[in-house]
């Protein structure tokens, strides 16, 4: 029985829903765990996903997305990505937790194959292992306020990114898998909240999503904030795969045979690319250091030589090691340099702005390389770390000219290796100044 009324009071008012939504998300890993533990490189296989992991990975492509929008105004971006993520002295207002793992198949990193573990090289030296077939499911709950800046990270997050370590050169690729999706307690269809693309029209569809996501036109070139970049010449996706580690393996191939353009050299019969770089980095060093073999005195175009290091650009820092250097005298101005380290005068270590990792589709799997904005080389420029003084090292953009005498490099070499019948067939550098553009221009 309802009791009627008392006089003079008013009814108690009916709340309204808040928005606060609720989901339950389902991720698989598409390609294998490299590191993401306690320990440097290591699995922690009792506890491979971390909630820590998951927010740190979020936090990141928030500021790179929702972020930039504060790019210059260091404590307002702070102050608002404390407010969403959380801080030492305040906890997020979105809370996460990993409700389950599976973490079943453990391989060495060398049973990857060559190319693949070109990838990987900081677990060659240790012969560590990775994970396979990696499952979780995560838990959010996030205020109605902030469902722009969940989205937005969510759909980076899982579109670009991974978990674990060497995560832009495609390790710990994530796929949503399943989506439940609650809104005050209501469940609802989860279409807004996952995100499915073709393989033909992928690149296309994820610039399109860029453009909704985002809240500012892109980020100036030269920011100090890294963010994803809404030019649809920054994004390009591969040809469609039945596999993931096909898709992959396109990619880490292209990087490798791009990096490693050299001149052909014959061994055991066979013609292969073992021989002077076609890059301008090992002349720059011989120049710098006052060192070189008589033989590797001149460059191998004849010219004067370029003393820069584009391949900065791919992340720092780089171990430069000759093959005909001098042990007993490692000063020998008539042996090639001693092994050097480019890193950054005042960080030594820098993120590559390059993202490589195969991409689930609705109809197979994509290779997906996408460029990020933001400043390649570190403030204070470059130093050429075990030499002699430790020299800074020219850093700059290839001017048109040097870029137009690496391409005819390259250009030389392919002919020569079709008339010695080589199997060998360069990257066509396209005589771009921006060295990153350059390798996504020669994707297939």
């Amino acid at each position: 029985m309802v009791k009627p009324l008392i006089a003079g009071i008013p009814p108690e008012p009916i709340k309204k829903a808040n928005g606060r939504v609720k989901m339950i998300r389902q991720y698989e890993l598409i390609t294998p765990l490299f590191g993401g533990g306690f320990k440097a490189n290591e699995v922690d296989v009792d506890n491979p996903i971390r909630g820590t992991a998951v927010r740190g990975q979020l936090r990141f492509w928030w500021r790179a997305t929702r972020g930039l929008k504060y790019a210059g105004d260091w404590e307002k971006l702070k102050a608002k990505e404390d407010e969403i993520w959380g801080s030492t002295g305040s906890g997020s207002k979105i809370a996460m937790t990993v409700i389950s793992t599976e973490c079943r198949n453990r391989i060495n990193v060398n049973d990857l194959g060559a190319n693949l573990t070109y990838a990987a090289f900081p677990l060659i030296e240790t012969n560590g292992n990775v994970y396979e077939d990696v499952k979780f499911t995560l838990r959010i709950d996030c205020p109605k306020s902030l469902r722009p800046d969940l989205k937005a990270a969510l759909w980076a997050w899982e579109t670009f990114g991974g978990l674990g370590a060497r995560t832009r050169r495609g390790f710990g690729a994530l796929h949503c898998a399943n989506v439940d999706l609650w809104i005050d307690d209501k469940k609802y269809k989860s279409t807004k909240w996952e995100w499915r693309y073709s393989c033909q029209n992928a690149a296309d569809e994820i610039v399109e999503e860029m453009v909704e996501t985002f809240e500012i036109a892109n980020v100036p070139a030269n920011d100090k904030l890294p963010g994803l970049s809404r030019d649809k010449n920054h994004t390009h996706c591969t040809p469609s795969k039945d596999d993931p580690m096909d898709a992959w393996q396109v990619l880490i191939d292209s990087l490798k045979n791009f990096r490693q353009s050299r001149n052909l050299k014959e061994i055991y019969g066979n013609w292969r690319p073992f021989s002077r770089s076609h890059w301008p980095e090992p002349e720059a060093i011989r120049e710098l250091t006052n060192q070189a073999m008589p033989r590797h005195d001149t460059p191998i175009d004849g010219g004067q030589p370029i003393e820069k290091f584009p391949r900065a650009a791919f992340g720092l820092p780089i171990v430069f090691e000759f093959k005909d250097d001098d042990d007993n005298w490692q000063d020998n101005p008539n042996a090639d340099p001693r092994k050097t380290e480019l890193k950054g005068a005042d960080h030594e270590r820098r993120a590559s702005k390059l993202i490589l990792r195969p991409l689930k589709c609705t109809d197979g799997y994509v290779g997906l390389a996408t460029i990020l904005q933001g400043q390649t080389i570190p403030p204070g420029g470059l130093e050429l770390k075990n030499s002699p003084n430790d020299p800074s090292a020219g850093a700059e953009n290839l001017s048109q000219p040097e870029a137009g005498r690496i391409r005819a490099r390259i250009q030389t070499e392919n002919i020569r290796a079709q008339q010695l019948n080589a199997r060998t067939n360069y990257p066509d550098y396209n005589a771009n100044t921006d060295i990153l553009q350059a390798f996504l221009d020669q994707l297939p």
